[in-house]
């Protein structure tokens, strides 16, 4: 019995060690694999969300042109309602959002700046209110007129009621 304890005494380390090993190799290969897997998902939702950016700036620039090089005399009434109508641009800016941008460089996005437009969407019933005081009040009237004029331009003639409260 003294000799089989003493073997199992100068095994076990080694069995216990080899076993460590093995478990230690399973989970850092299923640790690379969550990993990596998550680092594709991450990648596809920046590429997603990124595409969906870039389309809805191309929707804009092809359904409400710039107002400063619209030809007018080209212009023609909208035959169908939009889902939205952009009345301004977010720029973003991922540097400037506190952890925004992940620290490892294989999760960094390619994009870290570009441009959103603001939309005033539709539902059943729409609805802008601003409010504003002092200074402010300027630059809410001059948005209110923003997304009028283009509400007018960019809906089927007769479509657009308006009811202003100041």
């Amino acid at each position: 019995q003294l000799v089989e304890v003493n073997d199992r005494y100068q095994n076990e380390p080694e069995r216990l060690l080899k076993e460590y090993t093995g478990r230690m190799a399973e989970t850092e290969g299923t640790y690379q694999q969550q990993w990596e897997l998550m680092a594709q998902n991450w990648s596809m939702g920046i590429e997603r969300f990124q595409s969906a950016v870039d389309e809805t700036n191309e929707v804009c620039r092809h359904r409400f042109p710039d107002w400063n090089v619209l030809d007018w005399n080209d212009w023609t009434p909208a035959s169908d309602i939009p889902p939205a109508i952009p009345f301004g641009q977010v720029d973003v800016d991922l540097k400037r959002i506190e952890n925004a941008i992940p620290d490892d460089q294989r999760l960094k996005p390619a994009r870290t700046e570009f441009a959103m437009p603001a939309l005033f969407a539709f539902g059943d019933r729409s609805l802008m209110l601003l409010r504003a005081d002092g200074a402010g009040r300027d630059r809410a009237i001059t948005t209110l007129q923003a997304v009028m004029l283009r509400m007018l331009t960019s809906m089927p003639p007769g479509k657009v009621r308006f009811t202003i409260i100041d």
